[in-house]
Formats: structure tokens, sequence, C-alpha cells
């Protein structure tokens, strides 16, 4: 009785691990789109830039390179160079035409997009007005 329900078990588990015929066939049917190396590009030089303005997150992430930077985060004039940061990379991201892009690329689109909208909303809430404990 064990030896059929672990035969069962295998045989459903090859099915699971089969290939759809089908998804070759869709894949043929559809025009590739290559990769765009100019978005590619400015994701490369948003997450540099980045690094430099946040570096305590790089340094989370491995990269050395900012240890010696400390930014005032609270104050208004580091505010408006993250302001001006996120609305040129906003600017930048809607130059592109999304339908023209591949897959993953669109994937990238809308996740860049979205995280540019809301860090330039959450730079209208002056949390650093709260004030800061000994």
């Amino acid at each position: 009785m064990i030896k059929v329900l672990n035969s069962f078990i295998f045989v459903i588990f090859l099915a699971g691990c089969s290939q759809n015929p089908n998804s070759s066939q869709q894949q043929k049917g559809k025009e590739e789109i290559k990769p765009n190396d100019t978005l590619a590009a400015l994701f490369n030089n948003y997450y540099d830039q980045r690094m430099r303005l946040f570096p305590l997150e790089a340094t989370a992430n491995g990269d050395n390179r900012f240890n010696d930077l400390m930014p005032v985060d609270f104050t208004d004039s580091y505010r408006q160079k993250l302001h001006n940061f996120f609305s040129n990379y906003n600017d930048s991201i809607a130059a592109f035409n999304r339908e023209i892009l591949n897959e993953n690329d669109q994937i990238s689109y809308d996740i860049f997009k979205y995280e540019m909208s809301m860090s330039l909303e959450g730079l209208t809430f002056h949390d650093n007005y709260a004030p800061a404990n000994q």
C-alpha cells in the first residue's frame, strides 16, 4: 500500500515538473523583444546616486564607497536635494514608452515609476519637523 502511494506521489511530482508543451509554442509565436540597455543604464545610475544620498543604506547593501558620508536628513536643504533627485528620475522614466519594452522591463518600469511617485509624495509630509529625543 505504501509503495503504491509513493508511486502515485512520484507520478504527480513528475507531472507537475514537466513543461507545458503549449508554452514553447506560445513563446515561438511571440516576437522576442530585447532588454532596453538605456533603461538598464538609467537604473544603474539611479542606484549609484541613491547610495550617495543614503549612505547607511549603501553600507547595509555592502557598498562601502560612501562610509565617509553622513547626511543631515532632517534639514530642508537635504529634503530639497531628495525632491530634485526623485523629480529628475521621475521625468527620466517618463521619457520611455512602456509599450515597446519587454515584459521584464515593463515590470521594472512600473516598480520604478511607483517608487518615484511614492518618494515624491512622502516628501510632502514634513516628518523632519518631529522633535527628537535625547
